[in-house]
């Protein structure tokens, strides 16, 4: 969930931000969305997941977008800087299918990898608003081709228009 969003025009900007194993993964994020008369909504974004610490190296992804109704489907192309601790390891370029279902702040995602990355996981979340900031829980929960663990979070999170 993102930690702060502008939005105008269908134009958005976001920060998010985590504490990690060692040290902390920022997230910088941006795009242009819009929704058609039939419901359909259409999406391009760009993210790149920054890190300190050891923790992991530097993820860039272009995603395209699509929604109606509950549904929703991304698909993203991304490379991965390499690891961190190994100074010969290579880029790796990877793609991940995300499809989603929302309903009265429930939501679901499974997403898989492909290209150079394996894996897949599910991601169930319920989220609410209380006093213009919403809060949120979730559960992820990967294959063991990403790190076969669960992992409980809890999001907090403030939009502003600009």
């Amino acid at each position: 969930m993102p930690g702060s969003i502008f939005q105008k025009n269908g134009f958005n900007i976001g920060t998010w931000a985590a504490d990690v194993d060692d040290g902390v993964e920022v997230d910088i994020y941006g795009g242009y969305a819009i929704e058609l008369e039939n419901g359909i909504s259409l999406g391009l974004s760009a993210t790149s997941y920054q890190y300190t610490g050891t923790f992991d190296s530097a993820y860039n992804e272009l995603t395209l977008s699509a929604g109606f109704g509950l549904f929703s489907l991304d698909y993203s192309k991304g490379t991965w800087d390499g690891a961190v601790t190994d100074p010969l390891a290579l880029t790796q370029d990877y793609t991940i299918l995300i499809l989603g279902v929302e309903y009265e702040g429930f939501s679901g995602q499974y997403g898989t990898y492909g290209d150079q990355f394996n894996g897949d996981y599910f991601d169930l979340s319920y989220s609410t608003t209380i006093s213009e900031l919403e809060v949120g829980v979730g559960l992820l929960i990967s294959s063991k081709e990403l790190d076969d663990d669960e992992s409980l979070y809890f999001s907090l999170s403030k939009s502003f228009d600009f």
